[in-house]
């Protein structure tokens, strides 16, 4: 089973079946002890009148257990391909030095205020963990009485919790996306907006999740307007993507774009990826017609099928789909808790087919960007 793992390593000194075992334990565990939280006794509940819910049937005690292990695991590690960057950003952050990072304003700001007050750069990754993790279960237990807590959890960890060891601006912008999803829920979207533009500041290509909040919001009101935008801008896209060097505006992702060029794909594995989703929607569509998740579902869905075709000709925008984390962490487990809810024929079998999905998805990115993010062997910081 880990044969097409290890070919990455091929021998190196840094191949470690135990750090591999432990990763796959993690989203097992949280999967299971999400399930607990769900369906066993609740000795507290957390309401939330803005939202809509009555209660949020949840069993806190042990939904903060799977946060309290997830940040000791992330917030002492010593691993990540950036891990050593991020630290001669942390120490230049207070000097002439730091423009030559060319890092977003803001997560600079944070770093100088951090080593300003005395921090050192393994307390200020802690404050970094704290916060992407918070914000994830947060938002997860901002729908508790509405959503799958299990799928929901093992989604973020089996797709966005190993990576953000690595790339700690783009899950810390993603994490507070996610987290203010809710705004664009309620009908606040300048309210969204806002969030978006300064979560800019913390990564530049949040740019690109403008798209498809727009894009639902056009869905809402004429979906024939978003199905003309959408094929024109499909089309516009790849006539437009070998432009892509040149019309980058950060000095610092210059060398990405240019190295990242790929030769001409098919992406079928993007196709394979995303078709149970589309199986989903149109399976959900005929159940739960009147579902206000669905555009989401459906907008999200394609958007986020897009940007992972052009990835295979610029390899750095597949980072940027961290943002459809909302998609496969709320959206998704909500749908399909909706299913089970309304007792819909083969409600079961979907979700576990989401847990099947979420593990193999789990196990790609293992054989795919394991080695390239430096997460092998784990490594803790010495207290």
């Amino acid at each position: 089973m880990f044969n097409s793992i290890a070919q990455q390593y091929n021998g190196q000194s840094n191949w470690d079946i135990s750090t591999l075992y432990f990763y796959f334990s993690l989203v097992i565990f949280t999967s299971v002890i999400g399930y607990l939280a769900q369906h066993s006794k609740s000795l507290l509940t957390y309401q939330n009148p803005r939202l809509g819910f009555r209660k949020h049937q949840l069993n806190h005690e042990l939904f903060f257990a799977i946060f309290l292990v997830l940040l000791l695991i992330s917030g002492f590690r010593r691993i990540g391909a950036d891990y050593l960057n991020y630290k001669d950003i942390f120490i230049a952050s207070t000097t002439e030095n730091a423009i030559y990072f060319s890092i977003e304003p803001g997560f600079l700001l944070v770093n100088k205020i951090l080593s300003a007050i005395g921090l050192n750069f393994e307390v200020a990754i802690f404050i970094f963990s704290f916060t992407t993790i918070i914000l994830v279960f947060a938002a997860i237990r901002d729908y508790a009485n509405k959503i799958n807590v299990s799928l929901a959890l093992m989604a973020y960890v089996s797709l966005y919790y190993l990576p953000s060891f690595n790339m700690v601006r783009m899950y810390l912008a993603a994490s507070i996306i996610l987290y203010s999803y809710k705004f664009f829920l309620r009908g606040q979207m300048k309210k969204y907006l806002i969030v978006l533009s300064l979560t800019l500041f913390i990564h530049f290509s949040v740019f690109l999740f403008f798209f498809p909040i727009i894009g639902i919001w056009m869905f809402n009101k004429n979906k024939y307007w978003f199905w003309g935008v959408y094929v024109i801008g499909f089309i516009l896209a790849f006539k437009a993507i070998s432009m892509f060097s040149e019309l980058t505006l950060i000095d610092r992702y210059t060398h990405y774009a240019e190295a990242g060029e790929t030769e001409d794909s098919l992406g079928i594995l993007h196709w394979i990826i995303n078709i149970p989703i589309f199986v989903l929607y149109l399976y959900a569509r005929k159940k739960i017609p009147n579902s206000p998740y669905l555009s989401s579902l459906l907008v999200l869905t394609f958007c986020e099928f897009l940007i992972g075709l052009l990835s295979y000709k610029i390899i750095i925008l597949g980072r940027s789909l961290v943002y459809y984390n909302v998609l496969f962490i709320v959206i998704i487990p909500i749908v399909i808790q909706q299913l089970k809810q309304r007792h819909t024929r083969w409600c079961s079998i979907v979700a576990q087919t989401y847990y099947i999905y979420l593990f193999c998805r789990f196990y790609l990115y293992l054989k795919e960007y394991l080695y390239l993010d430096g997460i092998m062997p784990y490594k803790m910081i010495e207290l």
